[in-house]
């Protein structure tokens, strides 16, 4: 039992605390318990104070209880004499829930009357993104909340948190113990043509700027977005908003705060003219003055002839399609909206960080590599975390080109291949879910799990326990391939593609942007060949194969996947490779345009066919091509992917997906049947040598060797733990004996090296009568030095003997501990 004793004065630092406005009182009473902020930090100690409203002699009772009703601390204090304020120490690591209560009694001496206080206060989750998050996206009521929780969902979505019903629903949040993310901050800025504006249709505002154009083809101000990307004074004002937004949500740690859903140009990814806004085309000269320095270059360029910069406008599509003249200008202003797009987003999320340094800024709804802003070798960098649906290997490029993006994705479906999806999406290296369950099929209205809930909760409690806090951990280890993303070949595959059907184009929606095309075909195909062999590719961007990345990473397999259209510098950059001795893929001869898609005289890699540096492979050219070539192909380059997987004719294994994923010296290998296998299938794993080799997703101890059989199913991965060295075992250590009160202090390690960067760890305690105590419970990460943990033993637990067992994920070893409580 904790008892202080503690007369103060009242301290500088608190002085301070009530001059800012940063102490929170409890009710209207006559007396007041206060505290330094509403949130506060686990971290470590904090000063309640008590003030009476008449101070007398007489004895204080101050009790700590967290929502599940335990008494963490009771303070009892004799006041011999008045005291003005009383203050009492509370040591916030013994906080496992987030909402908690401090109630005051006092009786003066001499008195039979009784005063009481009560201030509430909730606890921050911890900083960064250190597990799985299943966020559900509609509203539940607030009594539905606490059942989230059974099911693996960590989180919800919070609209209009300025609001009292925002401010409503984060405590509502809080109290069960629910993380959340802010929904929707500036969606009338970079979505206002896919926005939800009920009783009209989401494209409302897209449908009715089409219709303008049929009506008038040559009113050109149907090319302006309202609002312009560049307009100075939308972009103040809605910096000004998200700052304001995240300062206010800054004690809490939201997730992430969202800048808008299914955002873009125009409508989501479909192709329109924007922006010839005065706003837009300012942005965009200054932009042409930094990349051609002068007129001269520019008017060389574009086939053109102004006089003055404030004359440069582009061509728009109608003229690309008619006219190759008119192409150059075009790629460039098609080129520059990309620019806007992200300088936007960009813009949006330096707000967001200047509002909480810790703070995530992200989109939802990303979209199919393309048009809209969808150039994420632009965008992928501009923003922290990304919700993103899986077309055109959005999700591995995103990835690829920015590895700290936090990249979600949302759970629609509820059949196979909606579960084999989202296995994949995790193995993908994805780091939430948010639910769409418009129906209630996952939480019923009484908040009971519904049929899908049912069916995805073994998954989502997978994927936010110990097994996926150690995938968190691990970063994805790409083999010495790289693809080449390359938007201006997209664009000129568009334009070429277009032609045919002229002005026909403007009737394109969003979803026929989606569609299939050779660009995507192509980077398809030789994403799953590779993938298929584990040869995970890095994708690279025109800029950074010209910056001689290629050479820097020691790549040896470049894929030029329908890569029509090359700069200069990126053909310097191909043929430096080849020269170093690298290998080229592609499907059609590279690089016959430019990257302003004009055409050059002669092939530019003519001579590298020839001399087969460069291949025209059938996996680029032919869905689910045999890996026999791709297996050459890679052996030819000198890659030697670190595992492969036979079939039973001893050939390399079709249709699958090899995920590979280091941490320290460990190699975490995650294996997938692709999309539509049916039955079981086992093969062959053959490793280089001799490994230490673990299945994590099931009980059975690690072995020693340099082949395994492994069975497949259709939906559900393999998880491998590989290492060159024996998986240590965890230990634990601590007192034998501790009292109900207690703060219990163990130490958890590892009995040999550390196989990885940190051993994630599920530590479970187990009470007197065998019950589970799952507030107690939880994930541990492990460094190589090891780390301490606490045990909270709350003063109304029950005594007797406490077990606590700390289970390694890699190893699949426990270590227990027993603790009598007394």
């Amino acid at each position: 039992m904790k008892r202080h004793a503690i007369r103060l004065p009242v301290p500088a630092a608190k002085t301070a605390l009530l001059a800012a406005g940063l102490l929170l009182a409890g009710p209207a009473v006559a007396d007041e318990i206060q505290l330094p902020a509403p949130v506060l930090d686990p971290a470590g100690p904090v000063i309640a104070l008590w003030r009476p409203d008449a101070p007398a002699p007489g004895e204080l009772q101050l009790d700590w209880t967290d929502s599940e009703g335990r008494l963490l601390e009771r303070h009892r204090i004799t006041l011999a004499e008045p005291q003005a304020e009383i203050a009492a120490r509370l040591d916030l690591r013994r906080a496992r829930t987030t909402a908690h209560r401090l109630t005051a009694r006092f009786r003066p001496a001499g008195s039979g009357a009784e005063t009481q206080a009560e201030a509430r206060f909730f606890v921050r989750p911890p900083p960064g993104w250190p597990q799985y998050q299943v966020i559900m996206w509609q509203d539940q009521p607030a009594a539905n909340l606490p059942g989230l929780r059974r099911l693996g969902i960590t989180g919800t979505k919070l609209l209009q948190p300025l609001s009292q019903a925002g401010r409503d629903g984060a405590e509502q949040r809080m109290v069960a113990g629910l993380r959340w993310y802010i929904e929707n901050l500036a969606t009338d800025f970079y979505a206002p043509y896919h926005r939800w504006m009920p009783p009209r249709p989401v494209t409302w505002l897209f449908d009715q700027t089409k219709a303008r154009q049929r009506r008038n083809p040559d009113d050109l101000t149907v090319f302006h977005r309202q609002p312009s990307l560049s307009d100075p004074a939308w972009l103040a004002s809605i910096e000004v908003r998200l700052t304001e937004t995240a300062r206010s949500q800054a004690p809490y740690r939201p997730l992430f705060h969202n800048l808008a859903d299914e955002s873009g140009i125009a409508d989501l990814a479909a192709a329109w003219d924007f922006d010839l806004s005065p706003s837009s085309l300012e942005g965009m000269r200054a932009w042409l003055k930094e990349r051609h320095g002068s007129l001269a270059p520019l008017n060389r360029a574009w086939g053109t002839d102004f006089p003055t910069w404030e004359a440069v406008t582009p061509a728009l599509t109608r003229d690309a399609l008619r006219s190759e003249a008119a192409v150059p200008s075009w790629m460039e202003f098609k080129a520059w909206m990309d620019v806007a797009f992200a300088r936007a987003v960009r813009a949006g999320t330096n707000a967001i960080h200047r509002g909480d340094p810790e703070a995530l800024a992200a989109l939802e709804g990303g979209q199919v590599p393309g048009w809209g802003g969808y150039d994420y070798g632009q965008l992928a960098p501009a923003v922290d975390a990304m919700e993103i649906y899986d077309g055109g290997n959005a999700i591995e490029i995103a990835r690829s080109l920015n590895p700290d993006l936090r990249v979600l994705v949302t759970c629609f479906g509820a059949g196979t291949a909606e579960q084999h999806r989202l296995w994949r999406a995790w193995l993908l290296g994805v780091r939430g879910t948010i639910i769409w369950d418009e129906d209630g099929s996952v939480v019923r209205a009484d908040g009971q799990p519904g049929p899908r809930g049912e069916r995805f909760a073994a998954l989502w409690r997978e994927q936010t326990g110990a097994l996926g806090a150690q995938l968190l951990a691990a970063q994805p280890a790409p083999g010495k391939v790289a693809i080449l993303y390359s938007q201006a070949s997209f664009r000129m595959t568009w334009l070429v593609d277009r032609r045919p059907g002229g002005d026909a184009w403007v009737e394109r929606d969003a979803e026929a942007e989606g569609a299939d095309n050779p660009w995507r075909a192509a980077t398809r195909r030789a994403a799953r060949a590779l993938v298929g062999l584990g040869a995970e590719p890095r994708w690279i961007t025109p800029e950074a194969l010209a910056a001689g990345e290629l050479a820097r990473d020691g790549m040896r397999l470049l894929v030029l996947p329908h890569s029509i259209a090359l700069s200069d510098e990126e053909v310097a950059a191909v043929r430096r490779f080849a020269e170093a001795g690298g290998l080229i893929l592609a499907d059609v001869p590279p690089g016959e345009r430019d990257a302003l898609g004009r055409r050059r005289d002669a092939a530019p890699f003519a001579d590298l066919v020839a001399s087969r540096r460069l291949r025209l492979a059938a996996s680029l050219q032919v869905e689910k091509a045999p890996p026999a070539e791709m297996a050459a192909l890679l052996a030819e380059a000198g890659v030697h992917p670190p595992l492969a997987l036979l079939d039973a004719a001893g050939q390399p294994a079709a249709d699958l997906e090899i995920r590979l994923f280091r941490s320290g010296g460990m190699t975490i290998v995650g294996i997938q049947r692709q999309d539509g296998a049916e039955g079981e299938r086992p093969m062959e794993l053959r490793l280089p040598g001799r490994l230490w080799a673990r299945s994590l997703r099931d009980n059975a101890p690690a072995v020693l060797t340099d082949q395994l059989v492994l069975q497949l199913g259709p939906i559900e991965p393999v998880l491998l733990a590989l290492s060159a060295a024996p998986l240590p075992a965890p230990t634990l250590s601590g007192p034998a004996q501790a009292a109900l009160g207690d703060l219990v202090t163990f130490r958890l390690g590892l009995d040999g090296t550390a196989s990885a960067a940190a051993h994630a760890m599920r530590l479970d305690v187990v009470g007197p009568k065998g019950q589970a105590v799952p507030l107690a419970s939880g994930t541990v990460r492990v460094p190589p030095e090891g780390t301490l943990w606490h045990l909270p033993l709350a003063l109304d637990d029950m005594s007797g003997q406490w077990q606590v067992r700390a289970t390694d994920v890699l190893s699949g070893q426990a270590a227990v501990a027993i603790l009598q409580v007394n």
